[in-house]
């Protein structure tokens, strides 16, 4: 009977999908609650950071952890998404796939996990197929139960936790993943751990050669690799730009400054190479504090940054978002910008009626090329890699 009940969790995600399409009035089939020592079921969920989630592609490879809470927009869920948030650094250092997850809509949650400057993605289930096949849902909880899975690396089930302290749910979600003996991320440069290569990243700089990278006349760059990073200085160009053009994606980018002083950005979706400038958006890198239209972490001149202190001769890591007309910046796990490009209608107009350099920024081109500036500023870049949000 246990056997078989495994056997019709890992199947009603899938068919009862299709059925549920096809005939809509189709009842979700009750489940005994998964427990401890069963095997994680499949599901394929989209998510608020424009992926779409599927087990096939991580469970059996890397430690996965799925947090259900009851619903977007209320009180104690806000409190434990936001925990989740404030604890990003620490479970991030984790070899581990997390997800929050609910049965809202994806579009609930995208605006969700939007509102609260989040960067991990949250699972949408509104279908309750998934849900139901991990037993947080039945005919007498509509809603999720607030239950958090940690699953191994071999696919099965090693915890589960039913008694969530929403306050202190990163904190809470760290120590239990240590208590577990998850693995940690390989502390190396230029190295996709197994978590990030099931997630979908791709290394953009090997961290020996710049074969891949270019000037904006199409020349070999010559900017250095020093530190296990692209050194932004000296490259024969203004621009060390990746040979190849994206549109939606994820770009994440550790960065090095000399100093307070230093200044340089990192440039996407750069469409005229002729006319590299007013033709990309810029997200501002820069030694100085202060925040701003200028400030580390802005779409300069288009969306200001948050940060108003940081410590410049560290390695910080910067997370860039473009999907569609929305652009978003993260330093540190930390939301610093947000730009709704749609919102500029305007030629040279922020929709406050303030100024800004560019012309319509609506109209400009979503696909283009993205690199660094060379400004002969010492710069580092290390780390970068890149995932792309598919349409």
């Amino acid at each position: 009977m246990r056997d078989y009940l495994r056997r019709a969790r890992m199947a009603s995600v899938t068919a009862v999908a299709l059925f549920t399409v096809l005939c809509l009035h189709v009842a979700v089939p009750e489940l005994s609650a998964l427990e401890v020592g069963d095997q994680c079921p499949e599901f394929s969920l989209e998510a608020s950071d424009g992926q779409t989630y599927s087990s096939k592609d991580f469970v059996g490879r890397v430690p996965v952890v799925i947090a259900w809470f009851p619903k977007a927009f209320t009180g104690g869920c806000t409190r434990e998404c936001l925990s989740l948030q404030e604890s990003s650094q620490s479970l991030g250092s984790y070899d581990v796939l997390y997800f929050a997850a609910s049965v809202d809509d994806v579009e609930t949650n995208t605006r969700f996990a939007a509102s609260l400057g989040v960067s991990f993605p949250i699972l949408a289930d509104p279908w309750k197929l998934a849900a139901s096949a991990f037993g947080v849902v039945d005919e007498e909880q509509p809603r999720a139960r607030r239950w958090t899975f940690y699953i191994g690396a071999d696919g099965f089930v090693r915890h589960i936790d039913k008694s969530i302290d929403t306050a202190n749910a990163g904190r809470q979600l760290a120590g239990r993943m240590a208590g577990l003996g998850f693995p940690e991320k390989p502390d190396l440069p230029n190295v996709l751990s197994e978590s990030e290569k099931a997630a979908g990243w791709r290394l953009l700089f090997n961290g020996r050669d710049t074969s891949q990278w270019m000037t904006e006349m199409r020349w070999a760059t010559e900017a250095p690799v020093d530190r296990d990073a692209i050194l932004a200085s000296n490259s024969g160009g203004s621009m060390v730009l990746f040979s190849e053009p994206f549109e939606d994606f994820e770009l994440s980018v550790d960065v090095l400054m000399e100093s307070e002083f230093s200044n340089s950005g990192i440039f996407i979706r750069m469409s005229d190479l002729n006319d590299p400038f007013p033709s990309s958006f810029e997200i501002q890198v820069v030694g100085a504090g202060g925040g701003g239209y200028s400030g580390f972490g802005s779409v300069l001149d288009l969306a200001p940054s948050g940060i108003e202190s940081f410590d410049p001769k560290v390695w910080n890591r910067v997370l860039v978002r473009a999907d569609g007309p929305a652009i978003t910046t993260f330093v540190n796990g930390r939301q610093t910008a947000f730009l709704n490009t749609a919102q500029f209608t305007e030629d040279g107009l922020r929709p406050d009626g303030s100024r800004h350099k560019y012309g319509v920024v609506s109209e400009m081109p979503r696909r283009g090329y993205l690199g660094f500036q060379d400004l002969d500023s010492k710069v580092w870049f290390r780390n970068i890699r890149i995932r792309e949000i598919p349409r």
